[in-house]
């Protein structure tokens, strides 16, 4: 009977602990690569929108100090675009965006269409190359992150993925009404966590529930 209740209880952990666990993995953003078709000044190079540079101490929920400088700018001529290598073909749950700001704010990426592909040699900017496909149908709407230039300040938008790739790519249709072009200042991807990790979450937890039941005994 005790057992019954032991495992019982393990199993309510296990049911607990599995959503927790598909909850996804940040990607290491250290073999990610990026290109892209335009930047304005080498202070708004395409590689500070995934390296991280952005983010505080409270990683990976908050930017600090100027989300302008440190951030993508791309060409006011549209559409301009980023590509983004994750370094290996992943199994992709969601995109988090932290859109850039600049003078009254109206610098952030607005209508944005989202590529993306397995095959690493799909072509930057041609996106109706059969290497790419859309996510969705349409552009989507990114949030303007609003005036001033002072951080910190938290995601902006979390865009739904569940696809299988290696490149995403970002097709900017305009900003807000600034002139200098589409800022963004961190991108950051979020995978699916292998079988794997949910399994020994779970071995994890009836691990420790068979412990205290002996120390109860």
């Amino acid at each position: 009977m005790k057992y019954t209740i032991v495992f019982a209880a393990a199993a309510g952990l296990v049911l607990a602990l599995a959503p927790a666990a598909r909850a996804g993995l940040v990607i290491d953003n250290t073999g990610i690569t990026v290109t892209t078709d335009s930047e304005r000044y080498a202070e708004h190079a395409a590689i500070f929108a995934v390296d991280g540079s952005n983010f505080t101490g409270v990683y990976p929920d908050e930017l600090a100090g100027s989300p302008t400088w440190g951030a993508w700018l791309g060409s006011n001529s549209y559409p301009t675009w980023i590509s983004v290598n994750l370094g290996g073909i992943h199994d992709l749950e969601m995109m988090r965006v932290w859109n850039g700001a600049g003078g009254s704010g109206d610098r952030s990426a607005r209508e944005v269409e989202i590529y993306y592909s397995a095959d690493p040699t799909a072509p930057g900017g041609s996106f109706g190359d059969a290497k790419w496909t859309q996510l969705g149908t349409a552009a989507y709407t990114f949030t303007a992150r609003g005036a001033g230039y002072n951080g910190p300040y938290l995601v902006s938008d979390e865009i739904d993925m569940t696809v299988t790739a290696q490149l995403v790519a970002l097709n900017v249709l305009n900003n807000y009404g600034d002139g200098y072009g589409p800022h963004i200042s961190e991108l950051q991807f979020i995978e699916v966590p292998e079988p794997a990790t949910v399994a020994l979450l779970s071995i994890g937890g009836l691990g420790m529930l068979i412990r205290r039941r002996r120390r109860w005994s």
